[in-house]
Protein backbone atom coordinates (compact mmCIF):
# COMPACT_ATOMS: atom_id res chain seq x y z
CA UNK A 1 0.00 0.00 0.00
CA UNK A 2 1.50 3.42 -0.82
CA UNK A 3 2.08 6.16 1.70
CA UNK A 4 -0.83 8.26 -0.40
CA UNK A 5 -3.66 5.57 0.13
CA UNK A 6 -2.39 5.12 4.28
CA UNK A 7 -3.12 8.68 4.67
CA UNK A 8 -6.44 8.26 3.32
CA UNK A 9 -7.74 5.54 4.50
CA UNK A 10 -6.46 6.02 8.16
CA UNK A 11 -7.28 10.01 7.73
CA UNK A 12 -8.80 9.83 11.54
CA UNK A 13 -6.14 7.56 13.33
CA UNK A 14 -3.72 9.59 12.11
CA UNK A 15 -5.38 13.18 13.21
CA UNK A 16 -6.14 11.93 16.26
CA UNK A 17 -2.54 11.05 17.09
CA UNK A 18 -0.98 13.77 15.42
CA UNK A 19 -3.17 15.97 17.76
CA UNK A 20 -1.98 14.15 21.20
CA UNK A 21 1.40 14.39 20.03
CA UNK A 22 0.92 18.20 19.52
CA UNK A 23 -0.66 18.53 22.44
CA UNK A 24 2.25 17.12 24.51
CA UNK A 25 4.67 19.14 22.57
CA UNK A 26 2.72 22.52 23.29
CA UNK A 27 2.64 21.50 27.27
CA UNK A 28 6.24 20.31 27.09
CA UNK A 29 6.94 23.73 25.73
CA UNK A 30 5.72 26.09 28.72
CA UNK A 31 7.60 23.47 31.49
CA UNK A 32 10.79 24.01 32.51
CA UNK A 33 13.04 22.01 34.71
CA UNK A 34 12.47 22.45 38.64
CA UNK A 35 16.26 23.11 38.73
CA UNK A 36 16.09 25.74 35.75
CA UNK A 37 12.92 27.35 37.56
CA UNK A 38 15.39 28.25 40.49
CA UNK A 39 17.50 29.62 37.87
CA UNK A 40 20.87 27.15 39.29
CA UNK A 41 20.73 24.18 36.17
CA UNK A 42 22.18 25.49 32.95
CA UNK A 43 19.72 23.70 30.91
CA UNK A 44 17.30 25.77 28.38
CA UNK A 45 14.17 26.73 29.56
CA UNK A 46 12.29 24.14 26.80
CA UNK A 47 14.55 21.41 27.66
CA UNK A 48 11.66 18.52 28.36
CA UNK A 49 10.50 19.70 24.74
CA UNK A 50 13.72 19.17 22.99
CA UNK A 51 14.35 15.91 24.97
CA UNK A 52 10.80 14.78 23.71
CA UNK A 53 11.40 15.78 19.90
CA UNK A 54 14.75 13.77 20.43
CA UNK A 55 12.28 10.55 21.93
CA UNK A 56 10.15 11.54 19.11
CA UNK A 57 12.38 11.07 16.13
CA UNK A 58 13.46 7.49 17.67
CA UNK A 59 10.13 6.86 17.99
CA UNK A 60 9.32 7.53 14.51
CA UNK A 61 12.54 5.64 13.35
CA UNK A 62 11.03 2.58 15.31
CA UNK A 63 7.49 3.31 13.06
CA UNK A 64 9.54 2.41 10.07
CA UNK A 65 11.24 -0.24 10.88
CA UNK A 66 8.24 -2.23 12.20
CA UNK A 67 6.24 -1.59 8.97
CA UNK A 68 8.71 -3.05 7.15
CA UNK A 69 7.76 -6.91 7.81
CA UNK A 70 4.24 -8.20 7.71
CA UNK A 71 2.91 -8.36 11.04
CA UNK A 72 2.57 -11.97 10.79
CA UNK A 73 6.14 -12.00 11.79
CA UNK A 74 5.55 -10.41 15.59
CA UNK A 75 2.94 -13.64 15.45
CA UNK A 76 6.11 -16.14 14.91
CA UNK A 77 8.18 -14.79 17.21
CA UNK A 78 5.29 -13.70 19.93
CA UNK A 79 6.62 -16.18 22.85
CA UNK A 80 10.37 -15.11 22.01
CA UNK A 81 9.56 -11.71 22.33
CA UNK A 82 6.76 -12.10 25.37
CA UNK A 83 10.00 -14.80 27.42
CA UNK A 84 12.63 -11.70 26.26
CA UNK A 85 10.28 -9.11 28.19
CA UNK A 86 9.82 -11.62 31.28
CA UNK A 87 13.62 -11.60 31.67
CA UNK A 88 14.38 -8.19 31.56
CA UNK A 89 11.50 -7.14 33.75
CA UNK A 90 12.74 -10.38 36.49
CA UNK A 91 15.96 -8.97 35.87
CA UNK A 92 15.44 -5.79 37.90
CA UNK A 93 15.54 -7.55 41.28
CA UNK A 94 18.85 -8.88 40.78
CA UNK A 95 20.38 -5.75 39.31
CA UNK A 96 21.12 -3.50 41.76
CA UNK A 97 22.21 0.49 41.20
CA UNK A 98 23.40 2.10 39.28
CA UNK A 99 22.10 0.13 36.09
CA UNK A 100 18.57 -0.50 38.21
CA UNK A 101 18.54 2.74 40.41
CA UNK A 102 15.65 2.65 43.54
CA UNK A 103 13.23 5.78 42.39
CA UNK A 104 10.76 6.87 45.00
CA UNK A 105 10.98 3.88 46.37
CA UNK A 106 10.72 1.32 43.60
CA UNK A 107 13.23 -0.30 40.97
CA UNK A 108 11.60 0.25 37.79
CA UNK A 109 14.08 1.30 35.13
CA UNK A 110 17.11 0.54 33.98
CA UNK A 111 19.33 3.45 33.46
CA UNK A 112 22.46 3.56 30.98
CA UNK A 113 24.74 6.12 29.82
CA UNK A 114 22.12 9.03 31.23
CA UNK A 115 19.15 7.12 29.26
CA UNK A 116 16.32 5.74 31.70
CA UNK A 117 14.15 2.83 29.88
CA UNK A 118 11.11 1.38 32.37
CA UNK A 119 10.72 -2.59 30.69
CA UNK A 120 7.56 -2.80 32.32
CA UNK A 121 6.29 -0.31 28.86
CA UNK A 122 7.66 -3.45 26.50
CA UNK A 123 5.63 -6.18 28.80
CA UNK A 124 2.69 -4.68 27.90
CA UNK A 125 3.29 -4.53 23.73
CA UNK A 126 4.54 -8.34 24.21
CA UNK A 127 2.22 -9.80 26.41
CA UNK A 128 -0.42 -8.47 23.63
CA UNK A 129 1.05 -10.58 20.92
CA UNK A 130 1.19 -13.51 23.07
CA UNK A 131 -1.59 -13.85 23.30
CA UNK A 132 -3.04 -12.64 20.67
CA UNK A 133 -0.84 -16.27 19.09
CA UNK A 134 -2.13 -18.23 21.76
CA UNK A 135 -5.61 -17.64 21.27
CA UNK A 136 -6.17 -17.82 17.78
CA UNK A 137 -5.31 -21.23 18.06
CA UNK A 138 -7.79 -21.74 20.81
CA UNK A 139 -10.70 -23.79 19.94
CA UNK A 140 -11.81 -24.33 23.47
CA UNK A 141 -12.19 -20.34 24.99
CA UNK A 142 -15.52 -21.02 25.50
CA UNK A 143 -14.62 -23.38 28.16
CA UNK A 144 -13.16 -22.80 31.72
CA UNK A 145 -10.24 -24.64 30.94
CA UNK A 146 -9.86 -22.86 27.69
CA UNK A 147 -9.30 -19.54 29.90
CA UNK A 148 -6.52 -20.54 31.89
CA UNK A 149 -3.51 -20.41 29.37
CA UNK A 150 -4.37 -16.80 28.88
CA UNK A 151 -4.87 -15.83 32.55
CA UNK A 152 -1.43 -17.75 33.59
CA UNK A 153 0.31 -15.88 30.34
CA UNK A 154 -0.83 -12.57 31.98
CA UNK A 155 -0.42 -13.59 35.32
CA UNK A 156 3.34 -13.65 34.81
CA UNK A 157 3.87 -10.07 33.95
CA UNK A 158 1.12 -8.76 36.01
CA UNK A 159 2.44 -10.22 39.03
CA UNK A 160 6.76 -9.03 38.15
CA UNK A 161 5.22 -5.63 37.50
CA UNK A 162 3.46 -5.25 40.82
CA UNK A 163 6.00 -6.38 42.74
CA UNK A 164 8.82 -3.40 41.82
CA UNK A 165 6.20 -2.11 42.53
CA UNK A 166 4.31 -0.23 39.90
CA UNK A 167 0.29 -0.78 40.69
CA UNK A 168 -0.62 1.90 37.61
CA UNK A 169 1.13 -0.16 34.80
CA UNK A 170 -0.08 -3.65 36.39
CA UNK A 171 -3.28 -2.31 36.45
CA UNK A 172 -3.80 -2.37 32.38
CA UNK A 173 -3.05 -6.42 32.05
CA UNK A 174 -6.34 -7.27 33.69
CA UNK A 175 -8.65 -5.23 30.96
CA UNK A 176 -6.90 -5.83 27.84
CA UNK A 177 -6.84 -9.68 28.99
CA UNK A 178 -10.48 -9.63 29.38
CA UNK A 179 -11.12 -7.99 26.09
CA UNK A 180 -9.39 -10.46 24.43
CA UNK A 181 -10.91 -13.36 25.36
CA UNK A 182 -14.61 -11.52 25.06
CA UNK A 183 -13.13 -10.90 21.32
CA UNK A 184 -12.00 -14.82 20.90
CA UNK A 185 -14.97 -15.88 21.75
CA UNK A 186 -15.47 -16.41 25.49
CA UNK A 187 -18.79 -16.62 27.38
CA UNK A 188 -20.40 -13.75 29.00
CA UNK A 189 -21.32 -15.57 32.10
CA UNK A 190 -17.81 -16.62 32.41
CA UNK A 191 -16.25 -13.23 32.37
CA UNK A 192 -19.57 -12.01 34.49
CA UNK A 193 -17.79 -14.66 37.14
CA UNK A 194 -14.51 -13.38 36.96
CA UNK A 195 -14.69 -9.87 37.48
CA UNK A 196 -17.14 -10.73 40.44
CA UNK A 197 -14.18 -12.76 41.70
CA UNK A 198 -11.88 -9.84 41.58
CA UNK A 199 -14.39 -8.18 42.95
CA UNK A 200 -14.42 -10.20 46.15
CA UNK A 201 -10.68 -10.24 45.93
CA UNK A 202 -10.00 -6.69 46.13
CA UNK A 203 -10.34 -6.00 50.11
CA UNK A 204 -7.39 -9.02 49.95
CA UNK A 205 -5.16 -7.27 47.60
CA UNK A 206 -5.70 -4.47 50.17
CA UNK A 207 -4.37 -5.63 52.89
CA UNK A 208 -2.07 -8.56 51.48
CA UNK A 209 -0.65 -7.30 48.14
CA UNK A 210 -0.35 -3.22 48.27
CA UNK A 211 2.25 -1.65 50.14
CA UNK A 212 2.23 0.77 52.76
CA UNK A 213 2.22 4.48 50.31
CA UNK A 214 0.05 2.36 48.19
CA UNK A 215 -2.75 1.98 50.69
CA UNK A 216 -2.13 5.25 51.88
CA UNK A 217 -3.38 6.76 48.52
CA UNK A 218 -6.44 4.83 48.36
CA UNK A 219 -7.13 6.58 51.92
CA UNK A 220 -6.29 9.72 50.71
CA UNK A 221 -8.26 9.78 47.82
CA UNK A 222 -10.96 8.93 49.42
CA UNK A 223 -10.61 11.03 52.45
CA UNK A 224 -8.42 13.90 50.36
CA UNK A 225 -8.90 16.81 53.20
CA UNK A 226 -7.25 14.25 56.27
CA UNK A 227 -3.91 15.03 54.70
CA UNK A 228 -4.04 17.76 52.26
CA UNK A 229 0.22 18.19 52.65
CA UNK A 230 0.53 14.02 53.08
CA UNK A 231 -0.79 11.67 50.83
CA UNK A 232 -3.56 14.07 49.55
CA UNK A 233 -1.16 16.69 47.93
CA UNK A 234 -0.66 15.47 44.94
CA UNK A 235 -4.56 15.02 44.50
CA UNK A 236 -5.15 18.10 45.51
CA UNK A 237 -2.89 20.12 43.49
CA UNK A 238 -3.56 18.14 40.47
CA UNK A 239 -7.32 19.31 40.88
CA UNK A 240 -6.40 22.92 41.61
CA UNK A 241 -4.34 22.95 38.63
CA UNK A 242 -6.85 21.74 36.80
CA UNK A 243 -9.80 24.02 38.10
CA UNK A 244 -7.47 26.96 37.33
CA UNK A 245 -7.46 26.43 33.71
CA UNK A 246 -11.23 27.82 33.60
CA UNK A 247 -12.82 27.44 30.07
CA UNK A 248 -9.59 28.70 28.06
CA UNK A 249 -6.68 28.58 29.91
CA UNK A 250 -4.47 30.42 32.83
CA UNK A 251 -3.16 33.65 31.19
CA UNK A 252 -0.20 33.72 33.97
CA UNK A 253 2.18 37.04 34.01
CA UNK A 254 5.67 36.51 33.19
CA UNK A 255 8.01 34.33 35.82
CA UNK A 256 4.74 33.73 37.73
CA UNK A 257 4.58 29.49 38.14
CA UNK A 258 1.38 27.60 37.41
CA UNK A 259 0.04 25.39 39.85
CA UNK A 260 0.89 22.10 38.37
CA UNK A 261 4.79 23.00 38.96
CA UNK A 262 3.73 22.67 42.49
CA UNK A 263 2.73 18.94 41.33
CA UNK A 264 5.86 16.27 41.33
CA UNK A 265 6.12 14.85 37.97
CA UNK A 266 3.87 17.04 35.91
CA UNK A 267 5.58 16.87 32.94
CA UNK A 268 4.91 12.56 32.88
CA UNK A 269 1.75 11.35 35.12
CA UNK A 270 0.34 14.66 36.17
CA UNK A 271 0.99 16.49 32.46
CA UNK A 272 -2.97 16.31 32.25
CA UNK A 273 -2.74 18.81 35.00
CA UNK A 274 -0.41 21.24 33.40
CA UNK A 275 -2.19 21.17 30.20
CA UNK A 276 -5.75 21.32 31.15
CA UNK A 277 -3.96 24.38 33.54
CA UNK A 278 -2.30 26.02 30.24
CA UNK A 279 -5.86 25.46 27.79
CA UNK A 280 -8.33 25.54 30.28
CA UNK A 281 -11.79 22.78 29.85
CA UNK A 282 -11.72 23.90 26.00
CA UNK A 283 -8.37 22.42 25.13
CA UNK A 284 -8.85 19.39 27.86
CA UNK A 285 -12.38 18.29 25.86
CA UNK A 286 -10.53 18.41 22.37
CA UNK A 287 -8.04 16.17 24.31
CA UNK A 288 -10.69 13.90 25.56
CA UNK A 289 -12.19 13.72 21.98
CA UNK A 290 -9.01 12.96 20.60
CA UNK A 291 -8.11 9.78 22.48
CA UNK A 292 -12.18 8.71 22.07
CA UNK A 293 -11.60 9.26 17.95
CA UNK A 294 -8.28 7.50 18.72
CA UNK A 295 -10.09 4.42 20.30
CA UNK A 296 -12.69 4.13 17.70
CA UNK A 297 -10.86 4.08 14.38
CA UNK A 298 -8.72 1.09 15.73
CA UNK A 299 -11.94 -0.54 17.04
CA UNK A 300 -13.24 -0.10 13.59
CA UNK A 301 -9.87 -1.26 12.10
CA UNK A 302 -10.66 -4.75 14.55
CA UNK A 303 -13.89 -5.11 13.44
CA UNK A 304 -13.19 -4.64 9.61
CA UNK A 305 -10.05 -7.32 10.46
CA UNK A 306 -11.37 -10.89 9.52
CA UNK A 307 -7.54 -12.49 10.47
CA UNK A 308 -8.01 -13.44 14.18
CA UNK A 309 -4.11 -12.94 15.39
CA UNK A 310 -4.15 -9.11 14.06
CA UNK A 311 -7.77 -8.39 15.43
CA UNK A 312 -7.09 -9.63 18.86
CA UNK A 313 -3.58 -7.38 18.54
CA UNK A 314 -5.61 -4.35 17.88
CA UNK A 315 -8.38 -5.17 20.75
CA UNK A 316 -5.66 -5.75 23.24
CA UNK A 317 -3.41 -2.51 22.56
CA UNK A 318 -6.33 -0.21 22.23
CA UNK A 319 -7.72 -1.63 25.47
CA UNK A 320 -4.33 -1.29 27.38
CA UNK A 321 -4.15 2.27 25.79
CA UNK A 322 -7.95 2.99 27.21
CA UNK A 323 -7.61 1.95 30.20
CA UNK A 324 -4.51 3.57 30.98
CA UNK A 325 -5.17 7.19 29.23
CA UNK A 326 -8.58 7.13 31.35
CA UNK A 327 -6.78 6.02 34.46
CA UNK A 328 -3.94 8.84 34.31
CA UNK A 329 -6.91 11.53 33.48
CA UNK A 330 -8.85 10.39 36.28
CA UNK A 331 -6.32 10.85 38.73
CA UNK A 332 -5.52 14.03 37.87
CA UNK A 333 -9.49 15.13 38.35
CA UNK A 334 -9.76 13.23 41.32
CA UNK A 335 -11.82 10.46 40.07
CA UNK A 336 -8.67 7.41 40.35
CA UNK A 337 -6.65 6.99 42.90
CA UNK A 338 -3.11 8.18 42.53
CA UNK A 339 -1.08 6.08 40.44
CA UNK A 340 2.49 6.25 38.31
CA UNK A 341 0.89 6.09 35.06
CA UNK A 342 1.55 7.77 31.80
CA UNK A 343 -0.53 9.23 29.06
CA UNK A 344 -0.43 7.92 26.28
CA UNK A 345 1.34 10.01 23.15
CA UNK A 346 1.21 12.92 26.04
CA UNK A 347 3.82 12.60 28.82
CA UNK A 348 7.21 13.41 28.51
CA UNK A 349 9.51 10.49 28.66
CA UNK A 350 11.52 7.79 26.05
CA UNK A 351 9.76 4.56 26.87
CA UNK A 352 6.63 5.92 27.31
CA UNK A 353 6.38 7.29 23.80
CA UNK A 354 8.48 4.65 21.89
CA UNK A 355 5.87 1.98 23.67
CA UNK A 356 3.05 4.16 22.21
CA UNK A 357 4.60 4.21 19.01
CA UNK A 358 5.24 0.91 18.86
CA UNK A 359 1.61 -0.05 19.40
CA UNK A 360 1.11 2.67 16.69
CA UNK A 361 3.25 0.61 14.58
CA UNK A 362 1.82 -2.91 15.10
CA UNK A 363 -1.87 -1.37 14.56
CA UNK A 364 -0.93 0.99 11.20
CA UNK A 365 0.95 -2.59 9.87
CA UNK A 366 -2.67 -4.52 10.72
CA UNK A 367 -4.88 -2.38 8.90
CA UNK A 368 -2.03 -1.86 5.47
CA UNK A 369 -1.17 -5.42 5.50
CA UNK A 370 -3.86 -7.40 4.27
CA UNK A 371 -4.47 -10.97 5.00
CA UNK A 372 -7.71 -12.45 2.33
CA UNK A 373 -9.73 -14.77 4.95
CA UNK A 374 -12.32 -17.35 3.48
CA UNK A 375 -13.77 -18.85 6.97
CA UNK A 376 -17.22 -17.87 8.47
CA UNK A 377 -16.31 -17.98 11.97
CA UNK A 378 -12.35 -16.89 12.81
CA UNK A 379 -12.61 -18.53 16.64
CA UNK A 380 -14.81 -21.13 16.86
CA UNK A 381 -14.63 -24.57 15.98
CA UNK A 382 -14.40 -28.31 17.48
CA UNK A 383 -12.33 -29.00 20.64
CA UNK A 384 -8.81 -29.87 19.48
CA UNK A 385 -9.35 -28.05 15.66
CA UNK A 386 -7.25 -25.09 14.47
CA UNK A 387 -9.69 -22.45 13.11
CA UNK A 388 -9.27 -21.73 9.68
CA UNK A 389 -7.92 -18.35 9.07
CA UNK A 390 -7.58 -17.78 5.24
CA UNK A 391 -4.73 -17.22 3.45
CA UNK A 392 -1.42 -17.06 5.46
CA UNK A 393 1.34 -14.86 3.53
CA UNK A 394 4.14 -16.26 5.76
CA UNK A 395 3.46 -19.69 4.08
CA UNK A 396 2.92 -19.01 0.06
Amino acid sequence: MRWTEILKTNALFLLCVGGLLAASLVTLWGVPPPRVREGVAPQPAQYYFYKQLVWLGISAGVVLVLMLPHYLRFRVHAYWLYAASLLVVASLRFIGPPIAPVINGARRWFSIGGITIQPSEFAKIATVLVLSRYMMYQSNIRTWTGLIGPFVLTACPLLLVLTQPDLGSSLVFFPALLAMVYAAGAKRSHLALILLATIAFLPVAYFFVLHDYQRARLTSFLHPSDSPLGDSFQQIRAETSVAAGGWTGADWPEGQSHYAFSVPEHHTDFIWATFSEQWGLLGSTLVVALFVGYMFSVLALAFRTREPFGRLVLIGLITMQTVQAAINIGMNIGIAPITGITLPYVSYGGSSLVSSFLAFALILNVNTKWVPSFGTREFEGEPGEIPHVGIDPLKR
